[in-house]
């Protein structure tokens, strides 16, 4: 009653689905056709043994020539039943049914693979036999309104499946064998049985790549032309890591740790070009990741930089269905975490082997610059946390001297402590704040400093704050309200005014910048240190205060954001500052629909503009 029953409801355009899932928006390469087939006869080989447990040995051959490819397997052969409800129903996969998910994980998870076929085919034919059913040959095409035309007999005689990929006449000019052999030989690195690949003159066997580092090679295709003749200079740590989950081996790139080795810039000797294949170019590392057993694509490594390597893991990661990428980075990165822990600790134990605590700390700060990125993620593990704590020293001034100190040591000792700059007076500072100085070297975007800092936050739980003496600020850093610190800080992340940090100024300051108030570090670089938000000040509660409606509301959105962009152009210029404040304030007046209007002066900032 009340509703007018007109019948519509969704549907599709087959035609047109089907060609999205052969199209080459989804696929890069039209020799994922391959990947696609090889990966449904490895499954069915995979499923056999598991469902078997005997003394069954799986066979995959591949046969090539100009006009066709076939592969052929002893796997578990299909019957009409799966051919119709499975293979041939778009979406379906007969390993995804709970009966055989309970027992069984295939490579594949979505039932769309087939449909690369015709990315090199023009038609397909299929010879198959299931255990218990006759052999069936059948003929298809991409024409989604064509029935498969079976045939009479087929001259299948075992258990297994036989596809014949008729080749279309440009991917007969396109390849030649070799394109075919390396393609399945880079996909297919760790199948723990052979597949066989044979052409009309020649037959080849592809077994499961073992776990090595080529350095040499490895190195001479990322290093700096310019630099090859310091190939001789480097040295590597690598480590091998077997588990339930995952199988792999990275190294680190360094330089030889001799007795007269002294730490220079590394990474100098690479840039990112060298690394186009890693998905996230920031980054100087490539680390390719496998899933069982077929590669899926180069990751670049979001902690730590200057690392090689191959992993593998033993179980299905959610994946992207062009499957050059998993859904659930964050598996991926943790994986990757283990590796890295395990490559800082023996790391840093060959150096304890050859040099003192002194030069270790050198040593750390260096990595602390060259090494780490000074994004370190939030989501790293106790494992990777404990590596840096044991294997990183710091320079640790208490009003008298200088001393190196174990990151351990510091965390476990030290509870309230203020980060500087190499650059800075440490005695005058000391007398200000009358607080232990752990010294970095550098300042914000260059050196270690930026990257301790995160470090002691993120990882160590130090809550940070500014205190104020004497006109200038400083980075505190202690062990009290860490929780209420990283709360708020997830809380302001979600505000317009994102690209700054948020802490509490026992001040009138609205904004403050450590490095534009501290002439020895006053250089062209500090215009683009972080800027501070004092998070007590009248403004910034104003915002966050009305921080969802401000979200919601895109003109309040705008207007805050536009706040911010102007706030990172604070300058020491009397002529900008003036302009900068003519603009807030404007912004104020608009956003006082929201609360009380804010009046800015240069006294809002600091350092005061003389």
């Amino acid at each position: 009653i009340g509703f007018d029953p007109k019948g519509i409801k969704f549907s599709f355009n087959v035609q047109n689905v089907v060609n999205t899932f052969i199209g080459e928006d989804l696929y890069e390469n039209d020799l994922t056709s391959l990947r696609e087939a090889l990966q449904n006869s490895i499954d069915s080989c995979r499923y056999r043994k598991t469902s078997l447990k005997d003394d069954y040995i799986p066979c995959v051959k591949v046969e090539i020539s100009n006009e066709f490819i076939k592969i052929i397997d002893n796997g578990i052969g299909m019957d009409e039943f799966i051919i119709e409800n499975f293979f041939g129903k778009l979406g379906s996969s007969f390993y995804e049914q709970n009966k055989v998910k309970k027992e069984f994980e295939a490579i594949g998870q979505f039932g769309v693979g087939i449909f690369s076929y015709f990315l090199i085919s023009e038609f397909i034919d299929i010879e198959t036999k299931s255990h218990n059913s006759k052999p069936l040959k059948f003929r298809m095409d991409k024409d989604p309104k064509n029935y498969f035309h079976f045939f009479d007999n087929t001259e299948r005689t075992e258990t297994g499946t036989t596809i014949t990929l008729h080749l279309k006449e440009k991917i007969q000019t396109k390849y030649n064998f070799n394109d075919y052999y390396n393609y399945i030989k880079e996909t297919f690195r760790y199948i723990e049985f052979p597949i066989e690949i044979k052409s009309e003159s020649e037959i080849v066997e592809i077994t499961k790549k073992p776990f090595t580092f080529d350095f040499q090679t490895e190195i001479s295709q990322c290093i700096k032309p310019l630099h090859k003749s310091n190939l001789s200079k480097l040295h590597h740590i690598t480590c091998y890591i077997d588990t339930d989950d995952y199988e792999g081996q990275c190294s680190i790139i360094t330089q030889k740790l001799t007795k007269k080795f002294k730490f220079d810039e590394t990474t100098e000797l690479f840039d990112f070009e060298s690394f186009s294949n890693v998905s996230r170019q920031h980054d100087l590392s490539q680390i390719s990741i496998s899933q069982k057993g077929v590669f899926v694509n180069n990751y670049s490594n979001g902690n730590l930089f200057l690392v090689f390597g191959d992993i593998n893991l033993k179980k299905a990661t959610k994946i992207n269905i062009n499957r050059k990428g998993f859904t659930d980075t964050i598996v991926i990165k943790k994986v990757i975490n283990v590796f890295n822990s395990a490559l800082i600790i023996k790391l840093f134990s060959e150096l304890k082997k050859h040099y003192s605590t002194t030069e270790i700390a050198k040593f750390s700060d260096q990595f602390l610059s060259e090494y780490l990125s000074s994004y370190q993620s939030f989501y790293s593990d106790s494992n990777y946390i404990d590596a840096l704590k044991q294997s990183l020293y710091v320079k640790l001034y208490n009003g008298e001297e200088t001393t190196v100190i174990s990151l351990l040591d510091l965390n476990q000792n030290y509870q309230d402590i203020i980060l500087i700059s190499d650059k800075e007076n440490k005695k005058e500072v000391y007398k200000i704040t009358q607080k232990p100085l752990v010294i970095a070297s550098g300042y914000q975007y260059s050196g270690s400093y930026r990257t301790l800092r995160e470090i002691l936050i993120h990882l160590l739980k130090y809550h940070p704050s500014v205190i104020i003496k004497d006109n200038k600020p400083y980075s505190r850093l202690d062990k009290e309200n860490f929780e209420d610190y990283f709360q708020t800080w997830k809380k302001t992340d979600v505000l317009p005014l994102y690209n700054f940090t948020f802490e509490d100024i026992d001040s009138k300051y609205f904004c403050v910048n450590l490095a534009k108030n501290k002439k020895e570090l006053n250089s062209s670089s500090s215009n683009y240190d972080t800027i501070i938000v004092n998070k007590k000040h009248p403004f910034t509660q104003l915002i966050i205060n009305n921080s969802e409606r401000i979200n919601r509301e895109k003109d309040l959105f705008i207007l805050v954001k536009t706040a911010g962009e102007i706030l990172s152009n604070v300058t020491n210029s009397n002529r900008l500052l003036k302009k900068n404040l003519d603009q807030l304030n404007q912004i104020s007046k608009a956003l006082a629909v929201l609360g009380d209007e804010y009046k800015f002066t240069k006294e809002d900032f600091l350092p005061t503009v003389k």
